[in-house]
């Protein structure tokens, strides 16, 4: 396994927190049994059965190409399989989606963001905490634990 930070633990954030909120794991991505796109392992899963919250992207039995183009056509989602996949942006994307972090993560109703540093660029981990305004709540050698820095824009459901 070789994280610490176990998402599940008795006590841990995630797993004690009562709102319905969901998880982003970076690296992100979506496949299915046919394909992949970004960089998702199945890791996400086994603890999202741990920790009870619903998780940004994942894999599932089918995945329909319109699926995977409405999820393309998400900027932010977009721009997170890219450096996901070891990508580069462009700075006026980078630019662009700057002013949409916040929105994004109450839009999509995120409690935590998590970032697995073995499988993630540097990139890929400046671009979501500076984007998706997070603030660190713990780390360990091999994850880092990140929330909206502004909590209160959570949308309940």
């Amino acid at each position: 396994m070789g994280r610490d930070l176990d998402e599940a633990r008795p006590g841990h954030p995630i797993a004690a927190d009562p709102r319905d909120v969901r998880v982003l794991e970076l690296p992100f991505g979506v496949r299915d049994g046919t394909f992949s796109i970004g960089n998702y392992t199945a890791r996400t899963q086994f603890y999202q059965t741990r920790h009870g919250k619903a998780v940004i992207g994942g894999d599932l039995s089918r995945v329909s190409e319109r699926r995977v183009k409405a999820i393309r056509q998400q900027p932010m989602l977009n721009a997170l399989i890219d450096l996901s996949e070891g990508k580069t942006l462009a700075q006026s994307t980078v630019d662009a989606l700057g002013e949409d972090g916040a929105e994004f993560m109450a839009r999509s109703n995120i409690g935590y963001v998590v970032v697995d540093r073995e499988r993630a660029s540097p990139e890929l981990t400046q671009f979501a905490a500076r984007t998706l305004q997070l603030e660190e709540l713990e780390s360990d050698a091999s994850t880092v634990l990140y929330r909206p820095a502004e909590a209160g824009t959570i949308s309940r459901r």
